[in-house]
């Protein structure tokens, strides 16, 4: 006999890989974006700069809801939902290489339809 399914952890390990693909792309476009601006003399690389800051933060949010999802089973629907909505956002600076979006989304989806037994 197996133990039961108490926690999301599928989905907990997908969003934290998901999350650092997506943490990780966004600080390599910042630091595209940087280097654009050192070698225009400041006249480019901005937008670079500020698209990798925002997919840095939202790789950070994937990361904390992806261990709020494993901490908090009880609000599986709310974690999953905002997993997937900032994944999905997240496709604006890369979504991780599109490999961190593709896993996020996953995650988000199993948290959603994730059954305590």
């Amino acid at each position: 006999m197996s133990a039961p399914n108490r926690r999301p952890t599928a989905a907990m390990i997908l969003a934290i890989i998901g999350g650092l693909f997506i943490l990780l792309s966004g600080v390599w476009i910042a630091e595209v974006g940087s280097i654009l601006s050192l070698l225009t003399f400041g006249l480019g690389g901005g937008i670079l700069i500020l698209l990798g800051a925002f997919g840095a933060v939202l790789g950070v949010l994937i990361l904390v809801l992806g261990v709020l999802v494993y901490i908090q089973p009880q609000h599986h629907v709310i974690f999953g939902v905002l997993i997937v909505l900032f994944s999905v956002i997240s496709l604006t600076s890369l979504g991780g290489f599109i490999l961190g979006f593709i896993l996020a989304l996953v995650a988000g989806i199993l948290a959603v339809v994730w059954k305590p037994s």
